[in-house]
């Protein structure tokens, strides 16, 4: 395994030693992980987009009523 050293501002050092009990290398590293895993399913989605045809307007269009029939069906 790597090691990967932060710098930190002070503000934020003195925040996190007050959750001493925290790991912070485990939440960083789980917070890692799930950001690449966040940009491997856009890279996917991306590819899967690029052949379709559909632009960025017909996108926003698409995402705003899949929002709304979600919000619908929760009654939100």
């Amino acid at each position: 395994m790597q090691t990967v050293t932060l710098t930190l501002p002070e503000e934020i050092k003195s925040g996190l030693k007050r959750f001493s009990w925290v790991n912070w290398s485990d939440v960083a590293r789980e917070n890692l992980l799930l950001m690449l895993q966040r940009q491997e399913r856009f890279e996917k989605f991306d590819r899967m987009l690029a052949g379709s045809g559909m632009d960025d307007a017909a996108a926003l269009r698409l995402a705003s009523e899949l929002k709304g029939k979600v919000a619908e069906k929760h009654g939100l």
